[in-house]
């Protein structure tokens, strides 16, 4: 019957049955149809008994059976299976929130056991007894709801795998199958270079769709993710909630070649949640080194999808392993050690460059022991962390230190010596882009007991004082100096440790600036415009210093450092040694 349209009422067809019941035709004219077979004809003229003619054709004892024939044999199953597929898909699209609708949209258990008890481990034993920042977004997003439907629609948008860990088919939905609509993520501009609609905010599930869609580039937003994830869920949810995309369900109802095309996507996004995994650990260890359960998790999920990242997971990343480098000798002379060595000895060049070497492998030590997560909780919820506390005080301690030093000699000679001796300090520190510890010498010069040497000032020779102004000058304001931003940049290459408090002070200034949240979703804008500064500090963790460690050297100065915590370092009592040191001079 080919070329031949019937006309098919809609009423008529059936979306779970594969039979359909045609309205009877009436043809418009006496003519009949040119797409009608000759077969049919035949069939005709053999019931009757005689070739037949065309005007007994028209009678309608033909169209009669015309008809009956039609329901036996519809002409044309392939355009009502292509209807009743379209219905079916349309059904699909206009109802995406219809929980049981998707929850029976599925083939059966998608996922297997093993998966559902990975999941289970991962959430049944919380980091802390508060609720999850995931659960605080969903308790947002139904707060906008203005009926029962919208409350339902948010419920399901924020939906928590705790809530749907079952494994009753009728009580599980598929996270990652709603389309793009304004209650679960919102796009902003798009960039300019590559023409890509930034994501502005969006649902947690949302962000793992577009982070592992097939289509969507995930590198614009996958290393942004997986860097301040922290400021909006924990790392054991995020691995659970990867654990339900990898094992992505395959839809009822398709035809063939719509299967084929499902298969390829689901491919992709199962390729996607590897890479995203693989980047994971390669670049963020340290998540799974604090956490077994979570690492734990993680190693079984990669034996499950037989991921060949295993030996990662447990030795780490190829650039944390001991690597076969050169390690730089230490410049001191085979006459001075531990008996003889001394913080303010002011005769050897050699002496300076190997404290210089020292307090950057101390500082690098304490500047890498901090976790992006603990910078991003001291700036989202405000609790402080040890790590950053420490690093804070060795700041200070060296600052007080230098101070110390300076104002406890007496001779005005050897003042003028330990001014040179802390400025050349300060000035390899910072040749070695240890700007933490440059930073505290150069703070500590211009102290309030320093500075009111004058005496001891006026007999500082040109080049201490040109090294001296120079880094006033790259910290002055550090904050916000272009001259410290622009050298930090230069460094990226290199061992560094930054000076804390800028980074600090920009991550306060982005928060304070913009909301968390927008419409109970993730604000992802507000991380993107946080993660340079983070991404920064990240980076600069990943390259350590190639110095030979001195252990007495290295000792030494902790002890001068627990020291300075005493009353010794307090600032009246610093104060107090200067005006021993230099009196005021009577006006």
């Amino acid at each position: 019957a080919e070329g031949f349209k019937v006309p098919i009422a809609e009423s008529s067809i059936s979306t779970r049955g594969m039979r359909r019941t045609p309205r009877p035709l009436t043809p418009r004219s006496n003519r009949l149809p040119s797409g009608l077979s000759s077969s049919l004809k035949q069939r005709h003229r053999e019931s009757k008994g005689e070739e037949g003619s065309d005007t007994e054709m028209r009678n309608s004892d033909y169209h009669l059976s015309l008809e009956k024939e039609f329901q036996k044999n519809p002409p044309l199953p392939l355009v009502g299976e292509a209807v009743r597929i379209e219905r079916v898909i349309l059904r699909r699209r206009e109802q995406p929130y219809d929980v049981q609708e998707h929850a029976f949209g599925f083939d059966g258990e998608w996922e297997p056991e093993e998966a559902k008890r990975i999941r289970d481990n991962l959430l049944k034993m919380p980091l802390n007894p508060n609720k999850s920042k995931t659960s605080k977004l969903t308790v947002e997003t139904n707060l906008d709801s203005s009926n029962s439907a919208q409350a339902a629609r948010s419920a399901v948008l924020g939906q928590s795998h705790s809530s749907s860990s079952s494994g009753d088919v009728g009580s599980r939905v598929y996270p990652f199958d709603y389309p793009n609509e304004r209650e679960n993520i919102q796009f902003g501009g798009e960039e300019k270079s590559r023409g890509i609609r930034t994501v502005r905010c969006a649902t947690l599930d949302k962000l793992i769709e577009m982070v592992t869609h097939p289509h969507f580039p995930p590198a614009n937003i996958r290393t942004v993710f997986l860097l301040m994830y922290h400021s909006f869920t924990t790392a054991r949810e995020l691995l659970a909630r990867l654990v339900s995309r990898y094992f992505m369900p395959t839809p009822m109802n398709m035809v063939p070649d719509e299967l084929r095309a499902f298969q390829t996507t689901q491919q992709i996004v199962r390729l996607r949640v590897k890479n995203l995994v693989k980047h994971w650990i390669n670049a963020h260890y340290t998540d799974f080194q604090d956490d077994e359960i979570l690492k734990q998790g993680m190693h079984d999920f990669l034996v499950l999808i037989g991921y060949n990242k295993i030996r990662a997971l447990e030795e780490g990343p190829r650039e944390l392993l001991e690597s076969k480098v050169d390690i730089l000798k230490s410049v001191l002379p085979p006459s001075v050690n531990e008996d003889n060595w001394d913080f303010s000895f002011t005769g050897s060049r050699e002496h300076n460059v190997e404290t210089a070497r020292q307090l950057s492998l101390m500082a690098f030590e304490e500047y890498q022991k901090i976790r992006m997560r603990d910078v991003l909780d001291k700036i989202f919820e405000g609790k402080e962390n040890v790590h950053i506390r420490n690093l804070i005080d060795f700041f200070n301690n060296m600052s007080k230190l230098v101070q110390h030093t300076i104002v406890s000699e007496p001779k005005l000679k050897q003042r003028v010596l330990l001014f040179g001796k802390f400025a050349f300090i300060a000035w390899e520190c910072r040749a070695q882009n240890n700007f933490l510890m440059s930073y505290a010498i150069s703070a500590a010069l211009g102290s309030n007991p320093i500075y009111r040497l004058k005496k001891t000032k006026e007999q500082l020779g040109p080049r201490t004082l040109e090294k001296i102004e120079k880094l006033n000058e790259l910290y002055a304001k550090a904050a916000s100096s272009d001259l410290y931003r622009m050298a930090l940049k230069h460094a990226v290459t290199n061992p560094c440790v930054p000076y804390i408090g800028t980074t600090l002070h920009d991550l306060t200034f982005t928060h304070d600036g913009n909301k968390d949240t927008v419409c109970g979703m993730v604000n992802f804008s507000k991380r993107v415009l946080m993660f340079d500064s983070i991404q920064q500090l990240d980076q600069f963790q990943k390259k350590r210093y190639l110095f030979e460690p001195v252990p007495f050297i290295q000792e030494q100065l902790r002890k001068d450092f627990k020291r300075m915590e005493s009353d010794e370092g307090k600032e009246e009592v610093l104060y107090t040694k200067s005006l021993e040191v230099e009196p005021r001079e009577a006006s």
